[in-house]
């Protein structure tokens, strides 16, 4: 597993790379109890290593990365104007679109204007 063996009197010494611990350095580190994933990613502990499953709006090897939402895809229907914020993203509705998405017909006849 990487470790680095070094012969002294009467047996041997192993050094270990960071993510194998033990005599031999074959005892996998559990690199999650660190909790390496940021942004409530979930962490899945690896065989010399580590796996970050992201949270919505979020990327990278630990989910550090915020996701432009803006630029990957047209979040905003009906002429909405997108603006990327930390871990999602607001629009802004043309006039007679509201909603998270600008999705929905804004009746203006039950407003009253």
């Amino acid at each position: 597993n990487g470790g680095t063996c070094t012969n002294i009197y009467g047996g041997f010494n192993c050094s270990c790379p960071a993510t194998f611990t033990g005599r031999n350095c074959s005892s996998d580190v559990n690199e999650c109890l660190t909790t390496p994933c940021q942004n409530d990613g979930t962490c899945t502990n690896t065989y010399g290593g580590f796996n970050c499953t992201c949270a919505v709006g979020f990327t990278g090897m630990d989910c550090s990365l915020d996701v432009n939402e803006c630029t990957s895809g047209t979040p905003c229907r009906n002429g909405g104007t997108c603006t990327n914020t930390y871990g999602g993203f607001n629009c802004t509705c043309a006039v007679g679109f509201t909603g998270k998405n600008c999705s929905l017909d804004f009746n203006e006849c039950i407003s009253g204007t």
